[in-house]
């Protein structure tokens, strides 16, 4: 009895780890991945006019494929600035590329996308007048064995050495916890098996960089100063919340948290990547 419970957890173990075990880059044919009528309809709603993220998120669902985006606020002094709405349908038959092609020109320009590292990627083109993304910063990262959370909070800590000093600005990164309560993947944390040298790249580049090198499938939204989003604080803070999915596009989540503790534990993890700052006790959410 003994041998056959040890087996049976083997076995799920492998099952578990298997479904994220191919989980890296998009492939090369994503881009012509087709909409279909199915996937279009309860997903768009006969809606013809979204918010920018809202349309991005939107077509990561009907394509089943991660895109990471970044957005930068015009004016780091407001909170309540909203991003633009704009006209937008998608047709049974668009391919992803069609449709990001579609949603750069609809935006005036302002967006523009590509692979980075594999990653399909949208980010500001600087011609709306936005602030400088920290994920500018030009950064030199070298981890050995690491877990992806270990070398996304080493990429935070070397733009924070830099953006700090110079701009008195941070970032910090969020993984994300589902509206369950549910911890990123297990994998995101245990799995030591991220080894890169990258020298003089943008912090935009390394993210996805260590994004195609992780066992798990991943993507980024990027918010440029967000005022004390985090912890209260008056310099201008910037927010990488990462994302996770199974193979077949749908959002991945680790184990349900029963000790609300361990929210504490992941977000001193992401503010110990910030000098000087201090977790605001009031807040529970990393």
């Amino acid at each position: 009895m003994k041998k056959f419970i040890f087996l049976y957890i083997i076995i799920s173990l492998f099952l578990f780890k298997s479904q994220f075990a191919h989980a890296v880059a998009p492939d090369a044919a994503a881009e012509q991945t087709k909409a279909t009528r199915e996937k279009i309809g309860p997903i768009l709603a006969h809606r013809t006019e979204f918010e920018v993220l809202e349309l991005i998120d939107k077509t990561r669902e009907v394509f089943q494929v991660p895109i990471s985006f970044e957005w930068s606020y015009i004016d780091e002094s407001r909170r309540d600035l909203k991003m633009p709405k704009i006209p937008f349908t998608i047709s049974p038959g668009d391919s992803l590329a069609d449709v990001l092609d579609r949603f750069c020109s609809a935006t005036g320009k302002q967006f523009q996308w590509g692979r980075i590292r594999g990653i399909i990627c949208v980010w500001p083109t600087g011609t709306n007048g936005t602030t400088e993304s920290m994920l500018d910063v030009r950064v030199t990262v070298n981890v050995e064995g690491a877990s992806a959370w270990e070398a996304i909070l080493q990429l935070v800590r070397e733009v924070n050495a830099k953006a700090i000093g110079a701009a008195d600005r941070y970032m910090v990164a969020r993984p994300t916890f589902t509206k369950e309560i549910y911890t990123p993947p297990l994998v995101f944390r245990n799995e030591h098996v991220i080894s890169l040298s990258l020298q003089d790249v943008s912090a935009r580049e390394a993210i996805c960089a260590i994004m195609a090198a992780s066992p798990i499938r991943m993507s980024f939204w990027y918010f440029n100063s967000y005022h004390g989003n985090i912890v209260d604080d008056p310099r201008s803070s910037s927010q990488l919340t990462l994302w996770f999915y199974n193979e077949n596009g749908s959002l991945a989540h680790g184990p349900r948290v029963t000790d609300v503790r361990e929210y504490g534990v992941w977000r001193a993890e992401a503010l110990a990547t910030v000098p000087t700052l201090s977790p605001n006790p009031s807040r529970q959410n990393p």
